[in-house]
């Protein structure tokens, strides 16, 4: 989520752009726990799985923001060498 956020918004600094994609992140998750008989159809499909999820899980969402944060470390670390600090 951090690559994507990141790709179409190049122009905006690191820690927004890491916020973004946590809360994009943890808004999918918490998508999960609203039932709908469309939205649970959706979720039988491959993309339904892949896009949006089964089952919730607090778990996820740390492991989401972990990830997230790990990424944005990286970009970080990859700016700051690329302008030579």
């Amino acid at each position: 989520i951090y690559w994507v956020v990141s790709a179409g918004l190049p122009r905006v600094r690191v820690v927004p752009l890491a916020v973004v994609s946590g809360s994009i992140a943890t808004a999918v998750e918490f998508v999960k726990l609203w039932r709908s008989p469309g939205l649970d159809a959706f979720r039988g499909t491959l993309p339904g799985v892949l896009l949006l999820g089964r089952h919730f899980s607090g778990w996820d969402i740390l492991a989401y923001w972990l990830a997230i944060g790990l990424g944005a470390a990286m970009d970080m670390r990859l700016l700051r060498a690329r302008r030579g600090r």
